[in-house]
């Protein structure tokens, strides 16, 4: 009698486990789907009031972003700084005495 419960019980489980798992990705999908459906609705809006997508603004919006990341964009970039690099000018380093009434520590070294 004891294996037959025992048995039972882990038949039992098993179903419960996969009853949870159905359950869940039904979710996720009634989800996906409410989300397809209110991107489209909100597409079809745009539309219909004359103006631009959204997404299609995001999307054109990272398109001209990465131009700027192409190796065309870099090289004239390195370019320009190589230009620049006869305008570097060193600076003298000197010590910053402290303020008085500066209730931090003096740095170490």
């Amino acid at each position: 009698m004891n294996l037959f419960s025992s048995m039972s019980i882990r038949i039992l489980g098993a179903i419960f486990r996969i009853w949870l798992v159905a359950l869940a990705a039904a979710l996720i999908a009634v989800i996906l789907c409410l989300g397809m459906i209110a991107a489209v609705f909100s597409v079809f809006w745009a539309l219909l009031m004359g103006r631009k997508p959204a997404a299609f603004s995001v999307f054109r919006q990272f398109q001209r972003a990465s131009h700027q990341f192409r190796h065309e964009g870099w090289t004239s970039r390195s370019a320009k700084s190589v230009a620049s690099a006869s305008e570097i000018v060193d600076v003298e380093v000197r010590e910053v005495a402290a303020v008085s009434g500066d209730s931090r520590p003096p740095p170490a070294g």
